[in-house]
């Protein structure tokens, strides 16, 4: 809840939910920075530590490329425990499908063990274990879910004012509005659609709004390419 600074965004951010007020909790280490997640930051000290102090079976683990992840994952190794991996895992980068090199497939190998089991999120995910040579029997899905409560009643809300809002912004009855909401990052790829843009015919490009709600270091290179484009069909 006291937030941290994220570097993608360029802005601090803070969690403006509760997410933890239904579930047993302990936090580990008071002394780490709120600056952001790196590779030492949180500190595998404290992890490492309380697992080997507990009496864990199974030991969930959301990645794997930082110190805190990989202390956890050599303490529930020690401990005996079973290892469940809930990772974005893919070999796929901006929508192409990518070769993942051979040293690090084998590393990988490695790290999932004999014994680990997968909470598969999604196809790419999937495709990414079987290639790693993980059976099926071992890869559980697991997709993300939302608190749907929370959209219905935004929904409740906002649609009775859809009209107006699309007035206000100058949308067009027959117009199409895109909505971009994320990360204005090269990881992210938001010029994709100002590239898309540019591809389409005057005619269908002059229906289009876009919207962006985001920030980053690709925002004023954004901003710039959508006004340029649509003029004041970019909001």
């Amino acid at each position: 809840m006291r937030g941290y600074h994220d570097r993608d965004f360029g802005s601090r951010l803070a969690w403006d939910r509760p997410l933890l007020r239904d579930y047993e909790n302990r936090v580990l280490d008071r002394r780490g920075s709120t600056r952001g997640v790196d590779f030492w930051n949180p500190r595998p000290g404290p992890i490492h530590r309380a697992l080997l102090q507990s009496e864990a079976r199974v030991v969930v683990l959301n990645a794997y490329r930082s110190s805190f992840c990989l202390s956890a994952w050599l303490a529930a190794r020690r401990l005996g425990a079973g290892i469940v991996l809930r990772l974005e895992a893919s070999d796929e980068a901006h929508g192409v499908r990518a070769r993942l090199p051979a040293l690090k497939r084998a590393l990988l190998r490695l790290l999932y063990g004999n014994r680990s089991h997968f909470a598969v999120t999604g196809t790419a995910a999937r495709r990414h274990y079987a290639g790693c040579g993980i059976p099926a029997r071992r890869l559980h899905f697991s997709p993300y879910c939302v608190d749907t409560d929370y959209l219905e009643e935004e929904r409740r809300r906002w649609l009775p004012r859809r009209t107006a809002l699309r007035r206000r912004l100058g949308v067009g009855k027959g117009d199409t509005v895109l909505l971009f909401c994320g990360k204005l990052s090269p990881k992210k790829n938001p010029l994709l659609i100002l590239s898309s843009l540019r591809s389409m015919d005057r005619a269908s490009r002059d229906k289009i709004h876009l919207v962006t709600m985001g920030s980053g270091e690709l925002s004023g290179v954004m901003d710039r390419g959508g006004r340029q484009l649509l003029g004041r069909r970019y909001h």
